[in-house]
């Protein structure tokens, strides 16, 4: 019996119509610890997002497009179909099952207030109640898996990658509760905490039993209140030395993560708040028994946007894992014709040439190591009993990212291995012009992101292609890759916002043919001011090299060939004295073709 069939077994035994089965833990994580992975012990998907909904003699899975073959390919084998994610699939899912299910149950501790908020108008629409257990069903039956809590030193973050003293941002936000009538604010996000009181741990650089721990975040919780008194829920035992002193010197009280539920159990009564997207259902109920509590992402989106300070200080990771990933693709271009390479063997190069440097702190994400028709799987990530030979595929496709102190990288390369077919050279050159014109995007001042979104996809469309992930995200300061704002089609998503001044975006368009091939380029931006008074622009930060063999030149505008002649030419003056003869001989090669590509299209 798979552990789906004995979930199912579990919920007719005691007499629960149906579970839903997210991704996220305690934390509400997207990187779930290995021993809270209940959606991937359930199911067998081992994406970082999604969502399932179990009944007793049924079931399905809710990814988005990213995942939907991964979600297709890993659950093979059990009786569960794969969906769509959104509220129109779950409301036609479900809608067929109402003779079948009366109430969904959920675990309110692994359920976001907003997402609680969102299945209840889902039932409403099926008749189908939704309430939350007394216990996850999946843990009573899970009873041989590891803690994972760490134990690793939690230390200050010094200011001159923080930007502003906790200090400072602790008044800032205690400020603006009061000038909302707000008593306190409840601090869920362990990265909102990390932001605002600027402390980091060494967990990137700890193993865990699939890969590497990517986030260097402790995770606890706090809680501010409206004169600046603010509590801070961790162990105490875990603290540097210098931390403990620096927390005193502000005044920030520590208590176990224990108390957090007696702690809001006790509040006084009063207006409160909180990022409701990611406080979970059950300490949001509590909460309201002290009053009115309403939804205030303020901390998140006070840390979106990156002090001048913070940019500054990002540029040396970025300058750093360029040079890697330059020095990777010269050795996998030497090598591939003599030696058999897997997707896990790339990784694991670009993953040494990286830790040659001592400022190298870890992965910030799984390797997603591609070859072939496992990059039309947008968030694959390899593993070694099926990973494929990237010699036997004219494309490989390598989305990676490290963590450096001030910085968090994210860059995805495409790359021909073999000779690739003129439909590779026109999906990428595609793609390409797409990434161009999102890097060069100059825009007003509060545009909103879900505005870029097409500026990215206007190439792909008018071929009639297009992609179904999301053109661009927010980057965190030594922490998630993943943050806000996001660039994506849907205007009513959570993480649409305003751009801003200082903040750290993704640029990353692709295309994917399923079992065939996938493609996308990704680099990171910064918002600057533009160059009209009232308008914001983008500086690219990665030093990502793109494949000029992979181009089709009678595609791209002569403004877009200029942009990619200076672009490499600029790699070429950054890195040429600090690489070894092949690398410089390989990369001088890809320059060069890039400077006959603007030649040609002059004369």
């Amino acid at each position: 019996m798979n552990h789906l069939e004995q979930l199912q077994a579990y919920l007719r035994a005691h007499d629960i119509d149906g579970l839903v089965v997210p991704s996220t833990d305690e934390y509400l994580s997207e990187f779930t610890r290995e021993p809270y992975k209940r959606l991937e012990w359930a199911t067998r998907f081992s994406g970082s997002t999604g969502m399932a909904i179990v009944l007793r003699d049924d079931a399905a899975i809710f990814v988005d497009g990213r995942y939907r073959l991964q979600a297709e390919r890993e659950t093979v084998g059990l009786a569960i179909t794969v969906c769509d994610t959104g509220d129109a699939a779950q409301i036609e899912w479900l809608s067929g099952k109402r003779e079948a299910v009366r109430t969904l149950g959920i675990d309110a501790r692994v359920t976001s207030l907003n997402e609680l908020a969102r299945l209840e108008r889902i039932g409403e629409s099926c008749g189908i109640a939704v309430a939350s257990l007394a216990a996850n069903p999946i843990d009573a039956i899970w009873t041989d898996r590891e803690d994972a809590l760490s134990g690793s030193e939690i230390f200050d973050y010094a200011l001159e990658f923080a930007g502003r003293s906790a200090a400072e941002k602790i008044d800032r936000i205690a400020a603006h509760l009061g000038d909302r009538g707000v008593a306190g604010h409840l601090v869920s996000d362990p990265e909102d905490v990390a932001w605002l009181l600027n402390v980091r741990t060494d967990d990137c650089r700890r193993l865990d039993r699939q890969g590497w721990q990517i986030l260097p975040i402790p995770l606890t919780r706090a809680f501010v209140a409206d004169d600046g008194r603010t509590i801070w829920f961790v162990d105490a035992a875990r603290l540097a030395p210098a931390l403990r002193e620096r927390v005193a010197a502000d005044g920030i009280v520590l208590r176990e993560p224990e108390a957090i539920e007696p702690f809001l159990r006790q509040l006084p009564q009063g207006r409160y708040s909180a990022n409701l997207g990611r406080t979970s259902a059950g300490h949001a109920a509590l909460t309201r028994q002290a009053g009115a509590l309403t939804d205030d992402p303020v901390v998140a989106h006070t840390r979106w946007r990156k002090t001048s300070q913070e940019i500054a200080a990002a540029r040396p990771g970025y300058d750093k894992d360029g040079l890697a990933t330059i020095r990777f693709l010269a050795w996998l271009h030497g090598s591939i014709g003599s030696q058999n390479i897997s997707e896990m063997e790339a990784a694991a190069r670009l993953h040494a040439f990286r830790g040659e440097d001592p400022a190298y702190r870890g992965p910030s994400m799984p390797f997603m190591s591609s070859a072939g028709p496992s990059a039309a799987m947008p968030h694959y990530v390899p593993k070694a009993e099926t990973a494929l030979r990237l010699n036997d595929h004219p494309l490989f496709l390598l989305d990676s990212g490290a963590q450096y102190l001030g910085c968090s990288t994210d860059n995805t390369l495409t790359t021909a291995l073999g000779r690739p077919e003129a439909r590779h050279v026109q999906a990428h050159t595609l793609v390409i012009k797409g990434w161009i014109a999102l890097a060069t995007a100059i825009f007003p001042v509060g545009t909103s992101s879900v505005q870029l979104d097409a500026i990215a996809r206007q190439p792909l469309w008018d071929a009639g292609m297009d992609y179904r992930h999301g053109t661009g995200h927010g980057v965190g300061n030594y922490m998630n890759i993943h943050e806000g704002p996001h660039i994506r089609p849907q205007f009513d998503h959570p993480m649409i916002a305003e751009i801003d001044l200082g903040m750290i975006i993704a640029n990353e368009p692709g295309l994917y043919r399923q079992g065939d091939f996938g493609i996308r380029v990704e680099s990171h931006m910064a918002v600057v001011p533009g160059s009209f008074e009232g308008f914001l622009a983008f500086e690219t930060l990665s030093a990502l090299p793109i494949d000029p063999n992979l181009i089709d030149p009678t595609l791209l505008s002569a403004a877009e060939l200029q942009w990619l002649q200076d672009y490499h030419r600029g790699l070429w003056g950054r890195y040429q004295d600090r690489l070894d003869e092949a690398a410089a001989a390989w990369l001088a090669d890809w320059v060069a073709k890039f400077d006959a590509m603007r030649v040609a299209e002059a004369t």
